[in-house]
């Protein structure tokens, strides 16, 4: 559309665009709150 217009017309960002900018926020934000993270250590062990 914004080519054919002679990119007069400027339609936004797609709901896939859209949405992982969302989700980028959300992970971005800083967490409130106390959390424990819990990490595991796999140890190489050969058969």
């Amino acid at each position: 559309m914004s080519v054919s217009s002679g990119k007069l017309i400027n339609l936004g960002e797609g709901p896939a665009a859209t949405r992982r900018n969302t989700l980028a926020a959300q992970v971005n934000r800083p967490l409130s709150g106390c959390y424990k993270v819990a990490g595991a250590v796999a140890e190489g062990r050969g058969r």
